[in-house]
């Protein structure tokens, strides 16, 4: 069903509403344990968050991955996250 709304948003020209979904496949990906299918949700969302300039979405999607991340045990790519972030 997700995936049915992010193509309708998509196909709509919505980048904000499409991203809400993006992100919302994101979490659940990473609810299952699908870490990778996860990272590239996250990062599309996070790509359409900044294009339409959603601060606080921005914001939140790279909180979720800094999750992802620390879940994966994977320091080096939370020191990238930051390094992004302040940029």
């Amino acid at each position: 069903m997700l995936s049915e709304a992010r193509n309708l948003f998509k196909e709509s020209g919505s980048p904000r509403d499409c991203a809400v979904v993006v992100l919302d496949i994101a979490n659940v990906l990473f609810n299952k344990g699908d870490f990778t299918g996860a990272r590239k949700s996250y990062e599309e969302a996070l790509r359409l968050f900044r294009q339409t300039g959603a601060q606080q979405k921005t914001a939140f999607t790279l909180s979720r991955m800094g999750s992802l991340f620390a879940n994966q045990d994977c320091w080096n790519q939370l020191s990238d996250l930051r390094k992004r972030r302040c940029a």
